[in-house]
C-alpha cells in the first residue's frame, strides 16, 4: 500500500512511500534499505495519509498553523519596548 507522510511537509514536502498497516491501527511501518542496512520507521495518527488528496489537505493545515504561529511571534516581537 502507498502512504503519504506529511510529518515533514513544511521542510521536506510530502513523502510517498510503500508501507503496511501495523496491527490494523492508524500506524504504518516504512521499511528502507540503505547500504545493506534495513531500517523501519513508524508513523502514527495524522503524520501520514492513505490518499494524496488527504495528504495535500493536511499539508495546507500544517502550513496555515505555521503561518499563524509566525504571525503571533512577529506581533509579540514588534510590541517589545526597550
Amino acid at each position: 500500500m502507498k502512504a503519504y507522510i506529511t510529518k515533514y511537509a513544511l521542510t521536506k514536502g510530502i513523502i510517498e512511500a510503500d508501507a503496511h498497516l501495523h496491527d490494523g491501527v492508524r500506524k504504518v511501518i516504512i521499511s528502507t534499505t540503505l547500504n545493506g542496512t534495513r531500517n523501519e520507521t513508524f508513523y502514527r495518527g495524522n503524520d501520514f495519509h492513505i490518499t494524496r488528496a488527504e495528504a495535500i489537505a493536511d499539508a495546507y493545515v500544517r502550513r496555515n498553523r505555521k503561518i499563524a504561529s509566525l504571525e503571533k511571534e512577529l506581533a509579540k516581537t514588534m510590541n517589545l519596548t526597550f
